[in-house]
């Protein structure tokens, strides 16, 4: 049998073990009983194929925090309330990833990120670890070609055509319009990490290459973000879990992760704009004497942010920006 990636959708959140909390997560959640009920609630705002992975693991086990509600993303197939994130601190279960995306796919109340950061901040929420990779082109190949291998899993006897009229194919490399939907995702970030700094939290600011370089130094940053909140309970030295066991994107082009003509059609859009630096898929950051037009609040920031601190965010303008 041959499938075409036209109306063939495998859903990341169903697929990914580290969204759903199977049973490999299990000897992780029990590195600690219990969590003390005065600790604050942490959330990780990022898209995802960011490096995530290894930092939730790598708290889980330093930390002892558990999931809300035992998944790495709770609300990757539901809208978040209010009444979830409060059932969560009051279970315990202190660590929550979000993606931009989650808020509004769903529906809800809370799709506005200021409305679901003053929901969080009322259930307990106080720390939110923001990372954003900044090699858009490079996540996005990597979300596709983790889609594929879901769909060679699930079907391990059928042979893969990918078609670049495909609707699968276009919503997982975003053309046409990739740069209008690359500033749009930074706008949709930056909002969450305003709201959440207008509301008091303490920010964790991470860099994609931070974390594949060093994940403990990540892990040890959020420790000092709770320590500065004043949280009595003891902590584990880093043990990194990793997920990425090799170089993201060694050797690989825009060819060989799709195929020809899929790589045109995305290299001509990313061409002649500022974004074309991205097409090497091994850069991880603008080229050296230039900055996004768009940098997002997190952007070469590598101190704890806050109100009350010394670091204080740059929040971008994101007037009419953006889909939240």
């Amino acid at each position: 049998m041959r499938i075409y990636f036209i109306l063939y959708t495998i859903c990341y959140a169903q697929t990914c073990p580290d969204c759903r909390g199977d049973g490999s997560d299990t000897s992780l959640l029990q590195v600690d009983s219990r969590t003390p009920p005065d600790a604050p609630g942490i959330i990780i705002w990022s898209y995802g194929r960011s490096a995530t992975g290894s930092l939730k693991r790598s708290l889980i086990s330093a930390t002892g925090y558990r999931y809300c509600q035992n998944l790495g993303e709770p609300f990757a197939d539901r809208a978040p309330n209010i009444q979830s994130l409060q059932r969560c601190m009051r279970k315990g279960q202190l660590l929550l990833m979000v993606k931009p995306q989650h808020l509004f796919q769903h529906g809800g109340a809370l799709q506005r990120p200021q409305d679901f950061f003053q929901a969080a901040f009322q259930a307990g929420f106080r720390i939110v670890v923001g990372s954003f990779r900044e090699n858009q082109l490079a996540r996005d190949l990597s979300s596709f070609a983790l889609m594929i291998r879901n769909a060679r899993r699930q079907h391990p006897d059928s042979d893969y055509v990918i078609d670049s009229n495909s609707t699968t194919v276009k919503s997982h490399l975003h053309y046409p319009g990739i740069v209008r939907h690359y500033e749009e995702l930074r706008a949709n970030y930056s909002l969450g990490l305003e709201a959440a700094y207008n509301l008091g939290y303490t920010i964790v600011p991470f860099s994609f290459q931070d974390l594949i370089r060093d994940t403990c130094k990540g892990v040890r940053r959020t420790i000092t973000a709770l320590r500065s909140l004043k949280v009595s309970q003891s902590f584990k030295d880093c043990d990194a879990v990793a997920t990425h066991i090799s170089p993201p994107h060694a050797n690989q082009t825009i060819e060989s992760a799709t195929n020809a003509e899929v790589a045109s059609i995305v290299r001509a859009e990313l061409l002649g704009t500022p974004y074309q630096w991205m097409l090497d898929l091994d850069a991880t950051d603008w080229p050296p004497g230039t900055e996004p037009q768009k940098p997002v609040p997190t952007w070469h920031m590598h101190e704890l942010i806050s109100k009350e601190g010394n670091a204080f965010m740059h929040i971008p303008n994101t007037a009419g920006q953006g889909s939240l």
